[in-house]
């Protein structure tokens, strides 16, 4: 069994586990142990002294430290310790300790003995954790170097910049907007991995236990002070504490081991694979400011399809810094989102480029507003070129709108989309079958509006699809020219709207909007045609009621049936019920 293979108090288990043949000998402070701190040593032999069965072990096993038996039961003594302590020793045993037995001589403490010492085994750790901070400024090194590599290459082939005006110090100005403009959405990343938020791992596992997506013995343990600790111990848990375990192993792959071992994480070191798409974006913002600043006359005067650009790099870079900003401050910057602001400069500018052979417009000014807009939006620029494509080819290209798209789930705005979509999550339909866990933990969207828009996404798509624009409505409105409007609805759809958009406004207006809306305001039992109330009942007159007003009762009785038995909403009811509760 090696370092690398030991996880959590597994690891600190196989460290004490070499030293236990010494403790059960009565070894005195001396020979192989005595670099190891008393503390240590004395800890030791209170945890052997009360375990009679772990003393069998460790006297017939001459390598201990390699018996799960003896792991297990070391490891179990370990809880109730202090996070300080075991944090420390981990964090030293990470660095890169060659031997169990090398770890620094600061003792390890049950909670509420040896506070001195647990607090400079804390500071050794901090001290370790360092190293990961050195690194870091390596890479903002790297990263200027690679700008200054940009400037030095912009400048020996375009020549210094023009001087617009009487300005002196223009060319100062330019070369330090270039420097922080491309600087600045990279150091974000890096700043962030020194900060990264130290409750990433029990916030995840409290969503786990709440959404009850499996048995509580099979997810990781939840925090001892939460009300799930007492479920997830009746149901076996314990048991299971140091099996392999598939949502440590997703969370792991996705912020590191560290994170998981501990609940105060210290930083992890940049390494080159997980730093590339940075330091690519990087040089990629710094070539499309140099090329956008060392001439500001566009600014002014833009000309010809080059300034056309610089005008959609602008948009796109906008777009691109906010949701940089916006995901450091969530906890969810990860180098894919590097990879996708890379993917969107290179849409952009191709689709400013073909979109300029199309916009029937001479005046550039306009032409440079259209490429801005389409570079915070290149959804908008795709759909104008299938439309002046159309209307060459004379034939139909295929729409680029999906019949239920995100845009109309409340709450979620572009910049969530643009998230979502990075998860391969592009309509309602994905957003309903999408793997809870995954999305959770990828998008660090907060899983209260994660339940509540698969919530919205699982009423909408037992509808017709609503109007999607003027074109839509128009299309749809002469084939519905005899249909009356509903009366709950009227004032807000008229009679050639679609029966997805009446229903779902008809239902707005009873304040009904997600799927669990509809099974609460009418629940199963009450709309079951098998079970039709007495028309003289409050019940009764309750639905013949909203008949008069236009509700088609048999569209919403088979709505509740198909709702009701609907599967994928099962971890949004257990959402619901396992959350805060009145007192």
């Amino acid at each position: 069994m090696t370092q690398t293979s030991l996880d959590g108090t597994h690891r600190l288990s196989h460290y004490l586990a070499v030293l236990l043949p010494h403790v059960i000998s009565g070894s005195p402070n001396g020979g192989a142990v005595s670099h190891v701190h008393p503390d240590v040593l004395g800890t030791l032999r209170s945890i052997a002294a009360g375990d009679a069965e772990l003393r069998s072990l460790a006297a017939d096993d001459p390598h201990p430290e390699l018996n799960p038996a003896v792991l297990d039961r070391l490891a179990r003594a370990l809880d109730g310790w202090t996070y300080e302590a075991l944090e420390a020793l981990a964090t030293v045993i990470v660095a890169g300790t060659a031997t169990p037995t090398a770890v620094p001589p600061h003792a390890l403490s049950p909670r509420g003995r040896f506070r001195t010492t647990g607090d400079r085994l804390v500071s050794v750790g901090r001290r370790v954790a360092g190293t990961g901070w050195i690194r870091r400024q390596i890479a903002g090194v790297w990263m200027n170097a690679l700008v200054a590599v940009v400037l030095a290459v912009t400048w020996w082939m375009a020549g210094p910049p023009p001087r617009n005006g009487p300005q002196d110090g223009y060319l100062v100005l330019a070369v330090f907007a270039v420097w922080c403009l491309s600087f600045l959405p990279g150091w974000l990343y890096i700043r962030f991995l020194g900060q990264r938020a130290s409750a990433l791992w029990d916030e995840y596992v409290l969503a786990l236990h709440r959404l009850a997506g499996d048995q509580p013995r099979y997810l990781p343990e939840p925090p001892a002070t939460s009300e799930f600790h007492d479920e997830w111990r009746r149901d076996g848990g314990p048991q299971y504490r140091n099996h392999h375990n598939i949502y440590r192993k997703k969370f792991d792959a996705y912020y590191g081991k560290s994170v998981s071992d501990s609940s105060r994480h210290q930083g992890n070191p940049v390494r080159i694979e997980t730093l590339f798409p940075v330091l690519l974006a990087t040089v990629t913002l710094a070539a499309c400011w140099s090329a956008a600043l060392w001439d500001l006359r566009f600014l002014g005067n833009p000309a010809g399809v080059w300034d056309v650009l610089k005008f959609g790099f602008l948009g796109a870079y906008l777009f691109i810094f906010q949701m940089l900003i916006r995901r450091y401050f969530q906890s969810d910057l990860r180098p894919t989102a590097y990879a996708a602001a890379m993917l969107r400069i290179i849409t952009v500018l191709i689709v400013v480029a073909a979109l300029h052979q199309v916009v029937a417009t001479e005046n550039t000014r306009i032409q440079a507003a259209v490429a801005f807009v389409v570079g915070f939006f290149p959804l908008i620029g795709m759909h104008a070129l299938q439309r002046g494509a159309a209307a060459v080819l004379r034939t139909a290209v295929p729409s680029l709108n999906p019949p239920y798209p995100l845009n109309q789930i409340d709450g979620l705005s572009v910049w969530y989309e643009a998230r979502l979509l990075e998860e391969g999550i592009e309509d309602m339909q994905s957003l309903a079958t999408a793997n809870f866990v995954d999305v959770m933990l990828h998008t660090r969207v907060p899983v209260a509006r994660l339940v509540d828009w698969v919530d919205q996404a699982q009423l909408y798509l037992h509808f017709d699809r609503i109007e999607r624009g003027w074109l839509d409505r128009a299309l749809n409105g002469h084939a519905n020219t005899q249909t009356q409007p509903a009366k709950l609805a009227q004032g807000s759809v008229d009679a050639r709207s679609r029966a997805g958009t009446r229903t779902r406004t008809a239902l707005r207006q009873l304040g009904i909007r997600k799927a669990t809306d509809v099974l609460n305001a009418f629940p199963f039992d009450r709309m079951n045609p098998d079970a039709d109330p007495a028309p003289d009942s409050a019940w009764g007159r309750y639905l013949e009621s909203l008949q008069e007003d236009g509700m088609n009762l048999c569209q919403l009785r088979t709505i509740v049936r198909v709702l009701h038995d609907e599967p994928a909403l099962a971890p949004v009811w257990n959402w619901q019920r396992r959350g805060v509760r009145p007192r």
